[in-house]
């Protein structure tokens, strides 16, 4: 099986209109509870694939906690926005999941809403680690995912597939074995 390097992942990134890709194997994320979450989705899974599409900071800017009536906020805003986002995302992690699947490897596209285990109330893989493991940014102390690129206005999916991917480089400080 070929290994999909980082110029295949950068087309990926413009054919689905995605602001940031990134990509970490199960063997050198050397971090348990990836592998423990990612196993439990797809026990065949060798790579985790994050995109990431940025807020607008426009949107963001509007965001206050009150407003005069007919003033402009950003509450009435960022859910369409989102929603937008979200559908960028979740075209592109199924579009490539149809693509691996093509090429003889299993995959599972996980949506922008990040699926969680209703009994529980827990997250089945916390996309921020994975898009720290994948070099996307690093977690800061308020325990958001900043990015070089945006901060933390970024919206994140993911994709885990059989397919070996090459690893990202990771962003600086970042540890590879944070999960």
């Amino acid at each position: 099986m070929d290994v999909f390097g980082r110029d295949f992942l950068e087309k990926m990134k413009d054919r689905f209109e995605i602001d940031l890709v990134g990509a970490t194997t199960i063997e050198s994320a050397a971090s348990p509870e990836l592998v423990r979450r990612v196993s439990r989705l797809l026990p065949t899974a060798r790579s985790v694939v994050v995109f990431a599409k940025e807020i607008c900071k426009e949107v963001v800017d509007l965001l206050r906690p009150a407003s005069e009536t007919g003033e402009a906020h950003g509450g009435d805003l960022l859910p369409a926005h989102t929603e937008y986002l979200n559908g960028r995302l979740n075209r592109g992690v199924h579009e490539l999941a149809a693509y691996f699947r093509r090429s003889g490897c299993r995959s599972l596209p996980l949506s922008a809403v990040a699926p969680t285990d209703q009994r529980f109330q827990e997250g089945l893989l916390s996309y921020k680690h994975v898009a720290e493991l994948a070099g996307l940014g690093k977690i800061g102390w308020h325990s958001l995912l900043i990015t070089r690129e945006f901060g933390p206005r970024v919206r994140l999916a993911c994709l885990i597939t059989e397919a070996l991917l090459e690893p990202s480089p990771l962003a600086a400080g970042a540890p590879r074995s944070s999960a």
